[in-house]
């Protein structure tokens, strides 16, 4: 999905982890598509359990009140089966605020999350959270 004024995401979902791939900015409007999606590929999948991968591209910062509409679709994404987060924050000019808003989202929704500055490390942390936490997955 692509809205150039909200921002855009790509969405693909492998070995129980959902990836997804943003540039902001995010408010209200694309993170109610961004829901609607990512529970049409989390239901197609059919995971018990999953993770999701998040790189975000640029200054992705959310407004307030996206910010709290993020903490309600990762606490519906609980209910669906998400136990971790790992967020890549790319060609960011405020890296830091980016992953304390993140930081703060995520611990409001109790998701165990952390931060990498490349996609080979954060695929390779949540594949060994998943498997310590009796997911099977395929290699």
């Amino acid at each position: 999905m692509v809205f150039h004024a909200h921002g855009n995401y790509n969405l693909s979902f492998e070995n129980n982890i959902l990836h997804i791939d943003a540039q902001g900015p995010f408010n209200e409007t694309v993170l109610e598509n961004f829901h609607q999606d990512a529970l049409a590929i989390i239901e197609k999948n059919k995971a018990k359990q999953w993770a999701s991968l998040v790189t975000y591209h640029g200054n992705g910062i959310f407004t307030p009140d996206a910010e709290d509409a993020l903490v309600k679709l990762i606490k519906n994404r609980a209910r669906h089966g998400m136990i971790a987060n790992a967020s890549v924050l790319k060609e960011s000019i405020h890296p830091d605020l980016q992953q304390t808003q993140l930081a703060r989202v995520y611990q409001a929704a109790k998701i165990r999350s952390h931060f990498f500055s490349e996609e080979n490390s954060a695929k390779n942390w949540l594949k060994q959270y998943l498997k310590e936490n009796s997911v099977s997955i395929k290699n």
